[in-house]
C-alpha cells in the first residue's frame, strides 16, 4: 500500500510503501481518524497524522461519508467524491469505496496536523522531537504567486502603497534573481484578480446609497404601521 504524507505548514510531501504487517496495522481505521506517526515508522513517534483520503486497487476513491469497507454504486451530485458534473443539476451513479481501510485499499493520503517542536518547547510533550526526513526538516519554496491584487502587493511589500497593476508587474520582474550565464530570464505567469479600477468608488457609494434608502423606507413603513395600530405590540 502506498502512503502519501503531506505537511501543509511546510508545503512538502513524501511517499512511502508499506507491506505485510505494516500494512495490516491500518486495516479497520477510517478516513478522518488521527493516528500517531509511530504506526507508520517508530522514528515518527509524537507526530499526529490525519487520514484524509485514498483509493482502492481498482482506482475508485474512498468517501468519508460511507462507513463501510465495501464498494458501493451511489447517486452522486455536484461536490460529491468521484463525480464531476458536466451540466448544471446533473446526477449520476458512480462507484465509490467506503471510508474504512481494508486489504482492498491501495493508496492512502494523510497530513501532519501538529508541530512536535512547538509542543516540546511549551512542555506539552515528553517525547524527544525528531524531524521526519524530507517532510518537516525543510520548508518548500512557493511555486506560485498569489492572484489576488492586495495579497500580491503585500507579498512585494507594497501593501500601503497606491500602485497600478503595471507597477506591480515591474516590481515582480525586478525582484527576480538574475538569470544564469548564457540563459534567458524566465518570467513567471502573473495573474491578478480583484483589481479596484476607477469606477470602484462610484459603485461602492451607489450600493451604500441604495442600502441607506432601503433602510429609510423600511423604517418609514414601520413607523406608519405602529402609528395606525398602536396596540399591536401589547396584544402579542
Amino acid at each position: 500500500m502506498k502512503l502519501n504524507i503531506s505537511s501543509p505548514q511546510n508545503g512538502t510531501n513524501i511517499t512511502l510503501e508499506v507491506t505485510g504487517n505494516a500494512e495490516r496495522i491500518f486495516h479497520g481505521k477510517s478516513i478522518g481518524d488521527i493516528i500517531d506517526g509511530s504506526i507508520i515508522k517508530p522514528e515518527y513517534a509524537g507526530w499526529k497524522v490525519l487520514l484524509t483520503g485514498g483509493s482502492d486497487k481498482q482506482g475508485f476513491p474512498m468517501d468519508a461519508q460511507i462507513n463501510t469497507d465495501k464498494r458501493q454504486r451511489l447517486l452522486r451530485r455536484k461536490g460529491d467524491i468521484g463525480f464531476k458534473p458536466r451540466k448544471k443539476g446533473e446526477l449520476r451513479r458512480k462507484s465509490v469505496r467506503g471510508a474504512v481501510i481494508s486489504e482492498e485499499t491501495s493508496a492512502l493520503c494523510m497530513k501532519v496536523v501538529n508541530d512536535l517542536f512547538a509542543e516540546s518547547s511549551e512542555g506539552n510533550t515528553t517525547a524527544e522531537p525528531c524531524h521526519i526526513e524530507g517532510l518537516t526538516d525543510h520548508v518548500a519554496d512557493k511555486t506560485h504567486l498569489p492572484k489576488r491584487f492586495n495579497k500580491l502587493k503585500a507579498a512585494l511589500g507594497l501593501k500601503d502603497v497606491d500602485v497600478s497593476p503595471e507597477e506591480v508587474k515591474d516590481a515582480i520582474i525586478k525582484a527576480l534573481p538574475p538569470p544564469e550565464e548564457g540563459k534567458k530570464r524566465k518570467l513567471p505567469k502573473i495573474r491578478m484578480t480583484r483589481i479596484k479600477n476607477k469606477f470602484y468608488a462610484q459603485r461602492y457609494e451607489k450600493k451604500q446609497e441604495i442600502s441607506r434608502l432601503r433602510r429609510e423606507k423600511t423604517e418609514k413603513i414601520r413607523q406608519e404601521f405602529f402609528k395606525k395600530y398602536p396596540d399591536w405590540l401589547s396584544s402579542k
